[in-house]
């Protein structure tokens, strides 16, 4: 029997979020654990008149890529993925780990240089979304929400009933009226981002924390759930030379199966200068050092 919360995210998704249209091509990605939600998003698409098609990922295949693929097989880019990126109207990809820490063995060089060949990829991919959303007719939408999992549930020291109950709590969809209820969200933020404009510089405060950020004639955007699901906040881009001083993160960040914790950086004019972290320093430090844009802010 469907869980009723599945159904109303899945409608969300596809209504609200992703806002799936008649003729539209829309590619659906999860794993497997993600199942019924890709069941329910695909059905969600049918019925509005879009050509749905679902990619199911399986379990350790980027363990053997990483210990196994020869070095021009790590800077390979399929073709067939180059394609797809440029022609699919609508993307949803659905986190779902069954294993948070699955990657923790592979080699940060290595994972490197298949992330930099992918670069074509994410360009594109920026390229078609920033056409969509300034025109809201041509380009890519795209939606990246997570399905609840036994994985995540440990990560977050709850129940898989309990974590459940939060992930689909954050989506509004443990009750009716979960539309309505994002569109609100919507209406609301807008207003901050309204009073926002205008402004010059934003000053950062708190525990190891002391950043200064120039914010002069950029634009805030209002992230309601669309592009992430479930969402709730404003971002811009700063000046690309006006971000001076040290932040420390108090949640750690999981990247291509590596969890990086009690990170801190320290910028001078937009760049990271120094970057410590209490776990996988020297995956953090290689991420950063990837090519000269990671290593800048925006």
């Amino acid at each position: 029997m469907e869980d009723a919360r599945v159904g109303r995210m899945a409608e969300t998704i596809a209504r609200y979020s992703a806002r799936v249209g008649r003729g539209d091509l829309v590619c659906i990605r999860g794993g497997v654990a993600a199942a019924p939600l890709m069941r329910g998003i695909y059905r969600e698409c049918l019925q509005r008149g879009a050509f749905p098609y679902v990619q199911a990922g399986l379990p350790g295949l980027e363990e053997i890529f990483y210990r196994h693929a020869r070095p021009e097989q790590l800077a390979f880019l399929s073709p067939i993925a180059r394609f797809e990126i440029g022609r699919v109207d609508v993307l949803i990809s659905i986190l779902s780990e069954t294993n948070t820490r699955r990657l923790s063995g592979a080699d940060p060089k290595r994972q490197a240089a298949a992330s930099k060949a992918r670069q074509p990829l994410m360009r594109t991919f920026m390229r078609r979304a920033a056409e969509y959303d300034r025109t809201r007719r041509k380009g890519l939408r795209w939606t990246l929400t997570l399905f609840p999992t036994e994985a995540y549930a440990q990560d977050a020291e709850m129940s898989l009933a309990e974590y459940e109950s939060f992930v689909f709590g954050a989506c509004f969809a443990d009750r009716a009226g979960c539309v309505r209820r994002w569109r609100a969200v919507e209406s609301r933020q807008q207003e901050i981002a309204r009073w926002l404009r205008g402004r010059k510089v934003a000053e950062l405060s708190g525990p190891g924390t002391e950043l200064r950020v120039g914010i002069a004639g950029r634009r805030f955007i209002n992230c309601c759930g669309h592009h992430n699901f479930p969402d709730g906040e404003i971002f811009t881009g700063p000046e690309e030379t006006k971000v001076d001083g040290r932040i420390r993160y108090s949640f750690p960040a999981c990247l291509s199966g590596r969890e990086v914790d009690g990170v801190e950086l320290a910028f001078e004019r937009g760049r990271v200068v120094k970057a410590t972290a209490e776990k996988n320093e020297a995956f953090l430090k290689s991420m950063i050092g990837m090519d000269p844009g990671a290593a800048r802010v925006g």
